[in-house]
């Protein structure tokens, strides 16, 4: 793996946008998709979407106080606030789907975001949340629990929510003319979506150290394992994560996105070669996960440049900023 230049001294805000505009021309540009493609299509009402879920987070949810409407409120709005729509959407690079394909996905992913917002808020429990908007403390503060109780609690509404994907899948399963005319959105529900929250869920729990503390390894693991029993854990591809790893820190280095804000280290920790491959190996059908090195490289890319932009836009002063000048700019180029 290529190592890293060293984090620069305090960027004027300003001077670090324009580093991270340079970052999203490069993606739109190098997105391997067609210019007509349903992704680049899209990609800005999902991007929009998170930003409004985002926003609502931070005015309905914010200090528990509104306890009487904050988890009709929450289950409305964490799947997008989670960004997952946005990234089961990039499955499109592996299967590819009409627009109105993807329409018919809208209910399925809305359930799956949920599934993914409520499994990060357990995982990002002791190391991420201190205590905002965080479905564990809000079940630990508004029952007078321990954290162990509000975990039953909270998996009871992961189970629910589950149980509603499952019946939603499993009479696109059982109509012959869907399969019959739409292959690809059969993969996407039986074995992308599913492989992604799994996938997700593992690095999230067990890789990544964005959401994995010394105190939380053990109980994550567990929570992990509650949420996913039959999960299979994935051939390690230790050579192409290693490539994968290199292009994108290389990229970085070259775009000069570190930062005190995001050092070297929060690039090395969020281990995004591992990422990738748990997260998109269902969609590629039993295909070597080689043949896919150029997309997943380009994920890894994307899920850099978000990160950044995402712990950034978590200072107020600087959200609009972040939102206007680094996201519209990607979308704009799509």
């Amino acid at each position: 793996m290529s190592g890293l230049a060293e984090s620069p001294p305090k960027l004027n805000l300003h001077t670090y946008v324009d580093r991270l505009k340079l970052a999203s021309t490069d993606l739109a540009k190098s997105l391997p998709s067609e210019s007509n493609s349903t992704l680049r299509q899209i990609l800005p009402e999902l991007f929009n979407d998170y930003f409004q879920a985002v926003n609502n987070s931070n005015i309905h949810l914010s200090g528990y106080a509104k306890t009487d409407t904050w988890l009709e409120i929450y289950t409305q709005n964490r799947g997008d606030e989670s960004g997952a729509p946005i990234m089961y959407a990039l499955g499109l690079l592996f299967v590819n789907l009409s627009l109105p394909e993807w329409n018919q996905l809208k209910n399925p992913i809305e359930l799956q975001a949920l599934l993914v917002g409520i499994e990060n808020d357990v995982y990002s429990y002791h190391k991420e949340s201190n205590g905002e908007n965080n479905l564990v403390h809000f079940m630990s503060t508004f029952y007078d629990v321990d954290k162990d109780i509000a975990f039953e609690k909270v998996f009871q509404i992961w189970e629910e929510v589950m149980t509603n994907f499952n019946k939603i899948q499993k009479p696109f399963g059982h109509v012959p003319s869907f399969h019959e005319t739409s292959p690809n959105l059969q993969k996407h529900l039986q074995f992308g979506l599913p492989g992604w929250l799994e996938g997700a869920g593992f690095w999230q729990s067990s890789l990544s150290q964005r959401y994995v503390s010394e105190k939380s390894q053990d109980s994550n693991a567990k929570a992990f394992t509650i949420f996913h029993p039959e999960y299979i854990p994935k051939d390690p591809e230790t050579l192409l994560i290693e490539l994968i790893n290199k292009d994108v820190l290389d990229w970085i280095n070259k775009l000069e996105l570190t930062s005190p804000e995001f050092p070297q280290k929060k690039f090395i920790a969020l281990r995004l070669g591992q990422a990738v491959i748990n997260m998109y190996t269902g969609y590629m059908n039993g295909k070597p996960i080689s043949n896919y090195q150029t997309v997943l490289t380009w994920i890894g890319k994307f899920l850099a440049w978000i990160y950044i932009v995402d712990d950034i836009a978590e200072n107020n002063t600087s959200y609009e900023l972040i939102k206007g000048a680094v996201i519209e700019f990607f979308i704009n180029q799509l």
